[in-house]
């Protein structure tokens, strides 16, 4: 045990050693996994029933929309491919459309850089997010090291260092 952690909250914790909650490294792993599936990382011959893609171009949002089916057992409401369904649905176009998985994984690190579920576990996923600066597209030009650098303290030093 570390000195003088055993009187700090579990949140309190996580914000001393810089680390997210298991809910949230969750969420940001279904999220790269469902990158990988939808954009043919992984073979296409065995991902390809996982999801059904929205198949209007009339929908807000994204062009990877993944429509939810209907399940009637929570077993299969919590399972992976239902789970991911509204997160993904609402992440913006400028993320889902990154080249490949290290530059999706850099905005949807900047883009979630702030919220609430990183240091607390029972924070939701819908809470509106404050950015401190306004949205952007991102660029072609930017770099990955740009992007991982910039205001995240939980992303580990390792990661970064590997980088530059």
């Amino acid at each position: 045990m570390l000195p003088n952690m055993s009187e700090l909250t579990y949140e309190d914790r996580l914000r001393k050693l810089k680390l997210p909650t298991l809910k949230f490294r969750r969420l940001r792993r279904d999220m790269i996994e469902t990158f990988k599936i939808t954009t043919g990382v992984y073979d296409p011959r065995v991902t390809k029933d996982l999801f059904e893609l929205v198949p209007s171009n009339t929908t807000r949002g994204h062009h990877l929309k993944i429509s939810k089916k209907r399940c009637n057992l929570d077993v299969r409401k919590y399972f992976f491919i239902n789970r991911v369904v509204n997160v993904w649905n609402q992440l913006p176009e400028s993320i889902i459309n990154a080249k490949n998985v290290k530059t999706f994984e850099s905005r949807l690190n900047r883009h979630w850089g702030n919220h609430p579920m990183i240091y607390n576990y029972e924070a939701e996923y819908n809470v509106k997010i404050h950015h401190q600066e306004p949205q952007q597209d991102f660029t072609p030009e930017e770099t990955d090291v740009e992007l991982n650098t910039v205001g995240l303290p939980w992303l580990p030093t390792p990661l970064l260092s590997e980088r530059t």
